[in-house]
């Protein structure tokens, strides 16, 4: 018996758009929250190496 594989469903929250309304409320009744979330946001990303194409290995071949 096989399953069929169920898609991949991302968690409610902050990953989705937020309507005004929304952000208002929040601003009105959940300051602290808001804030949090903003900081949060606002911190620096991980920098990820690069990963070698195609093209970086070109000259390896032409010595090769």
């Amino acid at each position: 018996m096989t399953s069929a594989a169920k898609p991949i469903q991302e968690p409610d929250g902050w990953d989705e758009e937020i309507s005004d309304e929304e952000l208002q409320f929040l601003a009105e009744f959940m300051p602290d929250h808001l804030a949090a979330k903003a900081a949060e946001l606002e911190q620096e990303l991980p920098v990820i190496p690069a990963v070698s194409t195609l093209s970086d290995r070109r000259p390896l071949r032409q010595a090769a």
